[in-house]
């Protein structure tokens, strides 16, 4: 997509912003549901792989 189709108008949620305006909003809910995610995987004991640790910088 080009950056002249990303400043192209549209209607969101009855909302008028551009596709650039909806890239950004869909980029940000992703990112939300992606903390809910982390927060229920530790609740349940579940440690995300990027942050577990092989003790080698212990």
């Amino acid at each position: 997509m080009s950056d002249a189709d990303l400043e192209k108008d549209v209607k969101f949620f009855g909302n008028d912003t551009t596709y650039r305006g909806v890239w950004s909003f869909m980029n940000a809910h992703t990112n939300q549901h992606l903390g809910q995610l982390i927060a229920y995987s530790r609740v349940n004991g579940i440690v995300p792989p990027w942050s577990q640790t092989d003790g080698a910088s212990d």
